[in-house]
């Protein structure tokens, strides 16, 4: 995997999170998640998420 140069990681992710989602999306976005964390690139415009939603809002 090539180095992604202007990634800002604001999170690394749990063991826990890693297992749980191993299986059920792709191995590359768990390779993401170990390599990089949860954070954005590109000035934001992408972002590798935590995929767990403690807080929802509604409108």
């Amino acid at each position: 995997m090539e180095k992604i140069s202007d990634f800002i990681c604001f999170e690394k992710p749990s063991q826990e999170i890693v297992e749980k989602y191993t299986g059920k999306v792709p191995e590359q976005i768990i390779d993401l998640w170990k390599q990089y964390g949860f954070g954005s690139m590109l000035n934001g415009y992408l972002r590798l998420i935590k995929p767990i939603v403690e807080l929802l809002y509604y409108r």
